[in-house]
């Protein structure tokens, strides 16, 4: 019997990641929800859209063992809590 893992993990304020060898603060989140972009920390992968987001989380099918930590990144402050 398959055990449901917590398969998106949000990104917390403090954690730290690199992108393209640039390192980043995740920071609290800001009021502009709209101009900004999804990442996943774990896979170090943008999306440009919220389609190319659920496809990526949904790629090892509902029982997967991948976790997925995401962070959104506003386009005007930076990375933040989702």
């Amino acid at each position: 019997m398959a055990v449901e893992v917590e398969r998106i993990v949000p990104a917390v304020e403090g954690d730290r990641f690199t992108d393209q060898g640039k390192r980043y603060t995740v920071k609290a989140p800001c009021d502009s929800k709209d101009q900004g972009r999804w990442f996943c920390i774990t896979h170090k992968q943008a999306f440009r859209n919220n389609f190319e987001k659920d496809g990526h989380i949904s790629e090892h099918g509902p029982y997967g063992k991948v976790r997925h930590k995401l962070v959104w990144v506003c386009l005007i402050h930076g990375p933040e809590q989702p």
